[in-house]
């Protein structure tokens, strides 16, 4: 293995044999990584896969709730504020979708003070993982879009959740360079293992995806290859292009595997969630 001088990284795979349900963050510490289109295109995947998936709405941008268009009806949900403040049950605010096997929990209207209600430490910290606990007899994978920029929420996502999958933005374009957004990787690492020894959870690292990657000239090859030096056996197999077809299913509010099933980058999501059913279930 080589991790350059990120060898110091503790390894935060361990296996483990859970529940039949698996729930896993979708979370990167640095924004405009592709995290939401990933946990919108990953769900509808699963869904697609005849998995039965709950796709959680976390990220202040609701776009996996406002920004897709496949909920069966108008958005009549008062969402995750409404279930973290007891105003309404877990079921009552679950949605159904187009996708057989795919289900959508929005954020709701009030979603912007949703870290405020993270923020007591001497609260119960389990608070959300034993709602999501409740819910997930129905689900074989639950996906929870986190925000990159409220903590307290990301905290307590990342203490429900089993498996962490970080999106990496490979993009020669993209403003972050690699280094910056190792560096942060590194912190979100760091938080992961501390969680993980104080409360004894069994939280791990599913993954590091390559998101918007480019193979068309040296520049992005280089970063590939310098990804892949630094970070070894952590980044997944499967790839995500930079794709008109994924950028165009974003912008009128779908998965790409439903608005272009034959595209590249609906076969990269379903890489994706096939790579991801055999891993964590055998792990």
């Amino acid at each position: 293995m080589r991790y350059c001088h990120y060898a110091c990284w503790k390894n935060p795979f361990q296996p483990y044999r859970g529940d039949m349900s698996l729930t896993i963050a979708v979370i990167s510490p640095v924004r405009q990584t592709g995290k939401t289109a990933t946990a919108i295109n990953l769900a509808a995947s699963l869904a697609i896969c005849e998995k039965k998936t709950l796709l959680i709405d976390c990220d202040p941008g609701q776009q996996t709730s406002y920004g897709t268009s496949l909920l069966t009806a108008p958005l009549k949900s008062s969402g995750f504020y409404a279930v973290m403040t007891d105003r309404s049950r877990f079921s009552q605010e679950i949605l159904t979708s187009t996708l057989d096997f795919l289900n959508i929990l929005p954020a709701g209207a009030d979603f912007s003070r949703a870290d405020f209600l993270f923020a007591d430490t001497d609260g119960h910290v389990f608070q959300l993982r034993d709602r999501i606990k409740a819910a997930a007899a129905d689900f074989d994978y639950i996906i929870i879009d986190a925000p990159s920029t409220m903590p307290n929420l990301s905290k307590s996502i990342l203490l429900a959740a089993d498996w962490a999958l970080i999106p990496l933005n490979t993009d020669v374009r993209f403003p972050v360079r690699l280094p910056a957004q190792l560096s942060e990787i590194k912190k979100l690492f760091s938080q992961i293992i501390m969680l993980r020894d104080q409360f004894q959870l069994r939280l791990k690292v599913a993954g590091i995806l390559l998101n918007k990657c480019e193979q068309r000239d040296d520049v992005s090859e280089k970063i590939l290859k310098e990804a892949l030096n630094i970070l070894g056996e952590f980044i997944l197999s499967s790839r995500v292009p930079d794709s008109g077809e994924v950028r165009d299913a974003f912008a009128v509010g779908k998965p790409v595997g439903v608005h272009d099933v034959m595209s590249f980058g609906a076969m990269a999501y379903l890489d994706l969630a096939v790579e991801l059913i055999g891993k964590l279930k055998t792990s």
